[in-house]
């Protein structure tokens, strides 16, 4: 998404943190769901690409079901900004 909306032709996000990543849409008025969820997100997807841990099926199938409450919550604008 940023990438889509030229953050990255204007700030450097190669060196920016998660947290940072994540407040960037927030600068320039887009809504983003807690970062609480998005940390626990993070946490896993680093865990997995990075240590080589397998994910269990039913760990993807609930991310998978969080990350589509969050689109719909983002769409109905329903969620609570960071």
């Amino acid at each position: 998404m940023l990438t889509e909306k030229d953050i990255d032709e204007h700030k450097s996000l190669e060196s920016k943190g998660f947290d940072e990543l994540i407040g960037e849409p927030r600068n320039i008025g887009i809504k983003v769901p807690k970062s609480g969820t998005l940390k626990a997100l993070n946490k896993q997807r680093v865990i997995t690409k990075h240590y080589g841990q397998l994910a269990e099926p039913v760990i993807v199938r609930e991310y998978a079901e969080a990350a589509d409450v969050a689109k719909g919550e983002a769409q109905d604008g329903r969620f609570q900004t960071i």
